[in-house]
């Protein structure tokens, strides 16, 4: 597992996607963990789409542990890492 200093990250989510996420990602500020992202393993990517029975498994299992109001919103997470919104 990686784990990222909030203030190393320079690029946006979309950059550390394209990169190909191999390993689990933690990002920290001020020592503690803020966000993790977590590749999907192959097979559940080769589902495609949201359709897929292992990926909706998956979604179900993450809203179950982690119910509405227990995260982080899309601003937030937007506001820890420094970005601005997308103009367009």
């Amino acid at each position: 597992m990686r784990t990222l200093k909030l203030t190393e990250i320079t690029g946006s989510l979309s950059d550390l996607a394209r990169e190909g996420l191999r390993e689990p990602v933690v990002v920290t500020r001020r020592g503690k963990p803020v966000l993790a992202l977590v590749p999907l393993d192959r097979e559940i990517a080769k589902e495609g789409g949201a359709g897929g029975e292992r990926l909706q498994a998956l979604i179900e299992r993450s809203r179950r542990e982690h119910p509405p109001g227990t995260g982080f919103s899309t601003g937030e997470v937007r506001r820890l890492l420094g970005l601005r919104r997308r103009s367009g």
